[in-house]
This record gives C-alpha cells, sequence and structure tokens, in this order.
C-alpha cells in the first residue's frame, strides 16, 4: 500500500528506475526525486492565476507560452497531434485549440 509521499518515492525508485546495467525498465528510464515539503517555496508572487472558464468541460490543455494554454474539448492522440505538424486525425470529433491568455488573481489585502 503506498499511503504517503515517501512509500511512493520507494516504490518507483524500486521499479521504474533504469538499474545500472540498463536492464530493468528499459521502456521507463525513468528519475525519481523526493522533495521534502519543507523545501517546497509555495508563495511565489506573479504564480496565482485564475483557472481558465469552463475547464471542467476541457480534455485537452497544453502550454503555449508563459501565461497562455490552448484548450479543446477532447484530447487526440493521432500522430499529428502528438508531432504537432499535422491536423487531427479526429478532426471530426475535436474541436480546434482555443488559445487562451491566462488571468492574474487580484493581491489579497494583508491586515
Amino acid at each position: 500500500i503506498i499511503n504517503t509521499p515517501m512509500a511512493l518515492y520507494n516504490y518507483l525508485s524500486e521499479n521504474l528506475v533504469k538499474d545500472a546495467q540498463g536492464t530493468c525498465c528499459i521502456s521507463y528510464q525513468q528519475s525519481v526525486f523526493f522533495v521534502p515539503i519543507q523545501d517546497v517555496k509555495r508563495d511565489r508572487p506573479g504564480r496565482a492565476l485564475k483557472s481558465v472558464k469552463g475547464t471542467r468541460k476541457l480534455h485537452s490543455i497544453k502550454t503555449v507560452k508563459g501565461g497562455v494554454v490552448a484548450v479543446r474539448n477532447l484530447s487526440s492522440f493521432c500522430t499529428g497531434c502528438l508531432r504537432g505538424i499535422r491536423e487531427c486525425k479526429n478532426g471530426a470529433y475535436v474541436k480546434q485549440w482555443e488559445e487562451i491568455a491566462l488571468q492574474r488573481q487580484k493581491k489579497k489585502k494583508q491586515n
């Protein structure tokens, strides 16, 4: 049972990380890091953004550039979408990407 962050880290380190000989988990080849909670900086000025309106109806979101995301109603894993070089083969079902500029949240007044 994985019920703590450290238990997850231990499981991933033991099962999904490529070993020194390169014989285990060749298809994964992942690195796993554990960051203690006290090392996580939560107060990051300029990072407080409003959520995209209708977020629950969106199934596919990607970053375009800082402060801008592209959204659409469904995900597609066709070659054109994965490589981003061709039109979506599932275009009859998947809408076009719509770019949205994220809005900053207003700063909270401190008492």
